[in-house]
């Protein structure tokens, strides 16, 4: 079936105005536990466990968790190039075929102008089998397959209403681009990371709501020491 470009212009505009009602607004407004200007100034001094980062402030140690840290930064990102109609698709040379089940099939031509919209070219193969034509930069054709068969199966756990689609997605391919747990960063990197973090519009939260930094006082750790 020829893809309608109106429909599509249709499509991102009611997706757009349904996302800044919902989470975009949450992810443009400032953090309610301060402005954006407030995130403190931080010194990495190392990481634990390959998964945190552990850094200095004036008056208090504070943990960062790199992937929710990491995920929110991509998140903002990707967000703010959906927004401004950036996220532009990019032919791969080999398309991947997806088979799916007549569920996930139903679902996937649901969904299949809002992933276009976010750069992902899907085309109906025939049956339950369709190709992935073209992905967004900074995504391969298999982490674009990945991302379908995520976000086929998130939408089925949670129910989610056609116009979240995009919501959900953006979501998915800001953690398939974080940096994960167990990643050994350098003091540089870890540098990078909290000041990218702290030009963030929420710098707290990760993209599902989950903390991304928490904080032990100066005096605290002189309480629990027995030093006056």
């Amino acid at each position: 079936e020829k893809h309608d470009q109106s429909t599509t212009l249709k499509s991102l505009d009611i997706v757009k105005k349904d996302f800044f009602t919902s989470q975009g607004e949450e992810i443009l407004a400032l953090d309610k536990r301060g402005k954006k200007g407030d995130f403190p100034k931080l010194k990495a001094i190392g990481q634990v466990f390959d998964s945190f980062i552990v850094a200095q402030g004036a008056e208090a140690l504070y943990i960062i968790d790199q992937h929710g840290a990491h995920e929110r930064i991509c998140y903002e990102n990707i967000v703010k190039k959906f927004v401004n109609e950036q996220l532009l698709a990019q032919g791969i040379a080999i398309p991947i075929l997806l088979d799916l089940n007549p569920l996930e099939t139903e679902l996937l031509i649901d969904m299949i102008v809002t992933l276009a919209d976010l750069g992902i070219i899907i085309e109906h193969f025939g049956g339950n089998d369709f190709l992935i034509r073209a992905v967004p930069q900074g995504l391969d054709g298999d982490g674009a397959a990945d991302l379908v068969r995520d976000l086929l199966y998130h939408v089925q756990e949670i129910e989610t209403v056609k116009l979240k689609y995009a919501e959900e997605a953006l979501k998915l391919m800001a953690c398939k681009a974080a940096v994960k747990a167990k990643n050994i960063l350098s003091i540089r990197e870890q540098q990078a990371l909290i000041e990218d973090l702290s030009l963030l519009e929420n710098p707290y939260t990760c993209p599902h709501g989950r903390p991304i930094i928490i904080s032990f006082e100066f005096k605290e750790l002189m309480k629990r020491f027995y030093r006056n």
